[in-house]
């Protein structure tokens, strides 16, 4: 049987179907200490909202 790609179910409370991440999957490797893809990636796409967020308050303030 294969791994999912996203992480594995969480069942263990009665109808929480939220999923969890495989260990080491999001987390920086801990044997170099650099941050996986996915946190670069997700530091990035935080960045592009913000400045998303700051651009929309501005608009909304001259409107």
């Amino acid at each position: 049987m294969t791994e999912p790609g996203q992480g594995t179910p969480n069942t263990s409370i009665l109808g929480n179907a939220m999923y969890t991440p495989r260990p080491g999957s999001v987390r920086s490797n801990t044997q170099n200490g650099k941050p996986s893809l996915a946190v670069i990636l997700l530091r990035e796409i935080m960045k592009e909202l913000c400045k998303t967020r700051k651009v929309a308050e501005k608009a909304l303030e001259k409107a």
